[in-house]
């Protein structure tokens, strides 16, 4: 759980009557978010803002408690019976059931791979499906055992003068085969401006 000092009955009105936010001061704010296996820490912007202990990695697919998740937002979540949850984040509503394979928001319906998985009473929903229904990327870095949520279009690379294959590889942690098959190259050959997509977690 996160060295967070918080008071209980701030906690009751964070959860009950925290105001909804604009998501463009949200999603503005944080930009960035990793989840780090490797030194075990989670880092906002890129600056430390904890330790990774509320995630959990089931069948290769990653979730996070979703307590901590709102915590990150600033926004505020509600249980109700039956293994269903509210989650406001800026002015999204997300709702989710650990017992089915869709989540809500804003009224509409959205098919997800992943279901939420209750774990002694704490619901843990999956990182990409939640990252993906408020608009961020979502990619994993092997090299340093990462999630990440980004804002921006990090998974499109544009190539700049003196970029090769292998020095992209090795900034983003994914190999120089898999870039090339996921572009489909026969060569190592790139040229200045040419768009070069990146393998998504």
């Amino acid at each position: 759980m996160f060295k967070i000092v918080i008071t209980t009955l701030f906690l009751a009105v964070l959860v009950l009557a925290s105001p909804i936010n604009s998501i463009a001061n949200v999603t503005n704010d944080i930009y960035k978010i990793e989840f780090n296996y490797l030194e075990n820490k989670v880092f906002l912007n890129n600056k430390v803002f904890g330790k990774n202990e509320e995630t959990i990695i089931i069948n290769d697919s990653s979730y996070i408690y979703s307590r901590t998740i709102v915590n990150i937002f600033n926004g505020n979540i509600k249980w109700y019976k039956g293994n269903k949850i509210l989650i406001r984040v800026g002015s999204d509503i997300l709702y989710f059931w650990s017992d089915r394979n869709y989540l809500i928001k804003n009224g509409n319906k959205i098919t997800i791979r992943n279901k939420p998985v209750n774990i002694k009473g704490k619901i843990y929903i999956p990182i990409r499906e939640f990252g993906e229904s408020i608009d961020y990327n979502i990619y994993w870095i092997d090299k340093t055992k990462s999630i990440i949520f980004d804002l921006k279009n990090i998974n499109e690379y544009r190539v700049t003068k003196g970029d090769s294959l292998w020095n992209i590889s090795n900034k983003y942690g994914i190999t120089v085969d898999d870039i090339k098959k996921y572009n489909n190259l026969k060569s190592d050959y790139i040229k200045v401006g040419q768009i070069i997509k990146l393998p998504q977690f």
